[in-house]
């Protein structure tokens, strides 16, 4: 039974989910996608006992600052990092924390500004950075910047065990461009190291139930968490496990409400995602895009821009000026020549 509700409007969500458990004697109260961080409808499910998993653990997962803490308080994934209250504050930040650094925003949501690079003094006084941050005066998390690949860590909790359901590569830079493959072809010593810190972090979070997606760099000391929240990736990157595997999350998630034991999927073969940008203004003639949908191994394209009549079923669009292509393949090799004669074909700036 579907129902409206403004989660804008905190105290009236929050009478909402009291009044529907109430109402229909509901058990359990799952939230999924952007809401499942969502604090009042957390707080709520938690105060009316009808969450499987602490409030707490989710916000710590969630807030930059107050993982990072957790983390470098444990000596676990440490990484060097400060607070800046306000961008004044940021050139002392800086410096304490050593250039390069991430600036990273807090409290600005998923849809805010995203981390800036400070290489050297002059990206602050010339304005770069100020330019980028510019809707968000403030605070800022202020860390080293992690040297190496980037890795995407999806996890289910049942009952406080951690399982890693598989490890994507984030913008793997090969010879069609950069793109994301899914599994990701590691060693066996730094997978072990990858799942670990990221095990590691949910344990010390006091995470009980639910999925988890966590980024980690593989840095030449060993893995570093980067970031975490407590849900499932974002799209394209959420596709992924689901086409290389069969592995369905939602009824997977639903079966180990009941007591069945969570089996991590195995990757039957590869699937990738690919980030692409359009010029402003520019879009593909319909020809051009069926002839990429008929592509061996790809499953769909994602415009960067809304289409008014898109000839194409399956086509989509993102709206925020970045597309995606995702395809599958028998070996990463054969998933870098389908994303080469992808690319070739959309003519775009890969992104």
């Amino acid at each position: 039974m579907p129902l409206r509700a403004d989660f804008g409007d905190a105290r009236a969500l929050c009478d909402l989910i009291a009044e529907t458990a109430r109402d229909h004697h509901i058990g359990w109260l799952l939230a999924f996608g952007e809401v499942s961080t969502l604090p009042a409808l957390l707080e709520t499910a938690e105060r009316l006992e009808l969450s499987p998993n602490p409030a707490e653990s989710v916000r710590l997962l969630g807030d930059p600052s107050a993982m990072r803490g957790l983390l470098n308080g444990s000596e676990h994934s440490y990484v060097t990092s400060v607070c800046a209250q306000s961008f004044d504050e940021l050139p002392t930040a800086v410096e304490r924390v050593g250039m390069p650094a991430m600036v990273r925003p807090l409290g600005a949501g998923a849809a805010g500004p995203r981390a800036v690079l400070v290489r050297e003094r002059p990206d602050i006084d010339t304005g770069r950075v100020r330019e980028r941050l510019s809707d968000h005066p403030g605070p800022y998390l202020v860390e080293t910047f992690l040297d190496g690949p980037e890795y995407g860590v999806e996890t289910l909790t049942v009952d406080g065990m951690h399982r890693v359901l598989g490890i994507t590569a984030l913008h793997r830079a090969g010879p069609a461009g950069h793109d994301h493959l899914f599994p990701a072809p590691l060693a066996a010593g730094d997978e072990a190291e990858i799942r670990a810190a990221t095990t590691g972090l949910l344990g010390l979070a006091g995470y009980e139930f639910g999925f988890a997606y966590t980024v980690a760099v593989l840095t030449a000391d060993g893995p570093r968490i980067v970031r975490s929240q407590a849900r499932q990736a974002d799209e394209p990157i959420g596709r992924l496990i689901e086409l290389a595997t069969g592995f369905a999350p939602e009824a997977e998630l639903l079966r180990a409400l009941t007591g069945a034991p969570v089996e991590p999927p195995v990757a039957h073969r590869y699937a990738s995602a690919v980030p692409f940008r359009l010029s402003p203004g520019e879009e593909l003639p319909a020809c051009r895009l069926k002839e990429i949908t008929g592509l061996p191994g790809v499953r769909d394209v994602r415009l960067p821009h809304p289409r008014g009549n898109d000839p194409v079923p399956d086509a989509g669009a993102d709206g925020d000026g970045q597309g995606h292509v995702v395809l599958t393949a028998g070996s990463p090799a054969e998933a870098s020549l389908r994303v080469a004669s992808t690319l070739r074909l959309l003519g775009a700036e890969k992104g």
